[in-house]
């Protein structure tokens, strides 16, 4: 079940910001034909909701239990892909901006991150430490290649006219398929006997960045 949650963890790595900031500035500038004030406002207000996403998935999960706030949130993830890509005007990708809230910069995988670390504790007998220095250096790479392949995809469809097809990849990679994965899975197995009630709750640590 470990190896699961890394793949699902890893897949949504490719929605964060670190990932997406040049296919964003690709997009204002080339496509939206932005100034650089209106591209400055657009990616503060990014940040900024950055910031207090993280506020809503401490209320949510506790709320909701970890599996209701993780398939809302990849649902908005998905959502606001799709806006981008069907949507291509300074209205759309603003809407975007806000479907995207639950989910943005990865915050929606954040009930899975914490199950994972206690996977790796409670299942796998690594500690909590050293599933997160491993968990660190395959972010770290996906980091690097993330950009490179939206940035890649971007040029290529902007060959053919069809630049906002990116959208429909980051979509693909960064929403469906982990959200697909989570919808295999049974609670049985995020949650066994062992696992903590508080775990189960949804009262689970945030991973923060």
């Amino acid at each position: 079940m470990l190896r699961k949650l890394t793949v699902f963890n890893l897949l949504s790595v490719f929605s964060e910001g670190k990932c997406l900031n040049d296919l964003n500035q690709l997009w204002m500038k080339s496509n939206l034909g932005w100034t650089v004030p209106q591209t400055a406002n657009w990616t503060i207000s990014y940040g900024v909701a950055m910031f207090f996403s993280g506020y809503l998935a401490k209320f949510a999960i506790p709320v909701c239990g970890p599996r209701l706030f993780t398939h809302c949130a990849y649902a908005c993830g998905l959502g606001a892909m799709m806006i981008n890509a069907t949507q291509q005007s300074v209205t759309g990708f603003w809407a975007g901006l806000l479907v995207n809230f639950p989910a943005i910069n990865g915050i929606g995988g954040s009930a899975m991150k914490a199950i994972a670390t206690a996977e790796a504790i409670e299942g796998a007998g690594m500690g909590g430490g050293e599933y997160a220095g491993a968990y660190a250096n395959l972010r770290a790479f996906i980091y690097i290649i993330g950009p490179l392949l939206y940035s890649r995809l971007y040029a290529r469809f902007s060959l053919s006219g069809t630049a906002g097809n990116t959208w429909f990849a980051v979509a693909l990679i960064g929403f469906l398929l982990p959200e697909m994965l989570h919808l295999s899975w049974k609670d049985s197995e995020l949650f066994p006997k062992k696992r903590t009630k508080q775990l189960k709750e949804g009262s689970v640590a945030l991973e923060e960045g």
